[in-house]
């Protein structure tokens, strides 16, 4: 069963803006619907530099330069897109207390 990714609007409204990352999050978005993730491992097996913190899955997009921070339900199959941003605001964030989405 491939896996459903909510609050997609999040990666429209940001590749409008970032012209430059649109391709990657396009890609990103169809390989994610095409994946049957059953755990971590899974995502690592395709996204080796992938990281998980506090619940949440840290992807690299456009060779790092961006970050994509989803929620990954393995039972249910889905993933719920929960933020996105350049790579310094990605740190920026973190300086301050990190995601408490």
């Amino acid at each position: 069963m491939a896996m459903m990714v909510t609050n997609t609007k999040l990666i429209a409204e940001y590749s409008k803006k970032h012209n430059q990352a649109s391709g990657a999050l396009r890609s990103w978005l169809d390989e994610t619907k095409r994946a049957n993730w059953s755990n971590f491992h899974d995502i690592r097996a395709s996204y080796r530099h992938a990281d998980y913190v506090d619940g949440l899955v840290i992807f690299n997009i456009n060779g790092n330069n961006h970050r994509l921070v989803v929620e990954v339900q393995y039972v249910g199959k889905y993933v719920v897109v929960k933020w996105i941003g350049t790579h310094a605001e990605y740190d920026k964030k973190n300086r301050k207390g990190g995601f408490k989405l």
